[in-house]
C-alpha cells in the first residue's frame, strides 16, 4: 500500500504541474491551437524537472522551492519567449495557482469523508483534474484575456489579488503549518485581512467607477453643449439676414 500511495503522490505532483501549466497560458491568452509546439515542450521539460528535483531532493524540499524551480520560470517563459506583459505574465501563473485550491479541496473533502481509504485524497485529486481544466479554459479564461484590454489600474488590482493569496498560501501552509493550528490569532488575522481587503477593493472599484462616470459626462455634455452653441449661432445669422434683408427692401 505505501508504494501505491507514493506512486499515486507523484502522479498527482504530475497532474497538477501540467494543469498549472495548461491553465497559466490560457490566463495569458496562449491558446493550444496556435501553440501546441510551446505547450508540449514546456510541459515534457518542466516534467522532467521536476521528476529529476523529487529525486534530489525529496518531496518536501521540492514542495518548498515550487516558486524557484517552476512558478519563476514558467513567468519568464511567458514574458520573453510568449512577449506578454509581465503583470500578465504574473497574473497568468499566480492565478493558475490560485485556480489549484479546488482541486486540492476535493482531494482534502474526499478524505474527509473516507479517512479509512489512504489513497482517495490523491485518486480524486487526479480524477478532477481533467473537469476542473475544461471548466477553466472554457468558463473562466475569456475573462482573465481581458485583462489585457483594460487599464493599468485594473490590471494591478487583479495583480494584487492572487499575489496576495499567494503569499498567504506559502507563508501559512507551506513555509509553516500556521493555518492548520488552529489557533485564534491566525484564524482572526484572516478574518481582518478579508475584511481590510474587502473595503479596499470597494474604495478601489468605487473611485474607478467615478472617474469613468465624470470621463462620461465630459465627453457627452461637451459635444452636446457645442452643438448647442452653434445652432443659436445659426440662428442669429439667420436673424440678422433677415434683419438686413427687411432693411434693404
Amino acid at each position: 500500500m505505501t508504494d501505491i500511495v507514493s506512486v499515486l503522490n507523484l502522479i498527482n505532483y504530475g497532474f497538477v504541474l501540467i494543469f498549472g501549466i495548461i491553465v497559466s497560458f490560457y490566463f495569458a491568452g496562449i491558446q493550444w491551437e496556435d501553440n501546441k509546439r510551446l505547450f508540449i515542450l514546456t510541459t515534457v521539460l518542466f516534467v522532467l524537472f521536476q521528476a529529476l528535483f523529487y529525486v534530489l531532493l525529496g518531496e518536501n524540499v521540492l514542495f518548498k522551492c515550487y516558486p524557484i524551480l517552476i512558478h519563476i520560470p514558467l513567468i519568464l517563459i511567458i514574458r520573453y519567449i510568449c512577449h506578454q506583459n509581465i503583470y500578465i505574465s504574473f497574473i497568468a501563473v499566480m492565478s493558475a495557482y490560485l485556480m489549484c485550491t479546488p482541486r486540492k479541496w476535493f482531494g482534502t473533502l474526499a478524505k474527509y469523508i473516507f479517512p479509512e481509504i489512504p489513497i482517495i485524497s490523491d485518486v480524486v485529486t487526479i480524477v478532477i483534474t481533467i473537469p476542473l481544466l475544461i471548466v477553466v479554459i472554457k468558463y473562466i479564461s475569456p475573462y482573465i484575456i481581458k485583462l489585457k484590454e483594460e487599464s493599468k489600474n485594473i490590471i494591478s488590482m487583479f495583480f494584487l489579488l492572487p499575489l496576495t493569496y499567494y503569499i498567504l498560501e506559502y507563508a501559512l501552509t507551506v513555509y509553516t503549518n500556521l493555518l492548520y493550528t488552529g489557533k485564534a490569532v491566525i484564524i482572526e488575522f484572516m478574518d481582518s485581512f478579508i475584511v481590510i481587503l474587502y473595503f479596499f477593493l470597494s474604495i478601489v472599484t468605487l473611485s474607478m467607477s467615478n472617474k469613468k462616470i465624470q470621463q462620461s459626462v465630459k465627453t457627452s455634455y461637451f459635444p452636446q453643449l457645442q452643438l448647442k452653441l452653434k445652432k443659436k449661432y445659426l440662428s442669429l445669422q439667420i436673424i440678422r439676414n433677415r434683419l438686413r434683408y427687411t432693411d434693404m427692401t
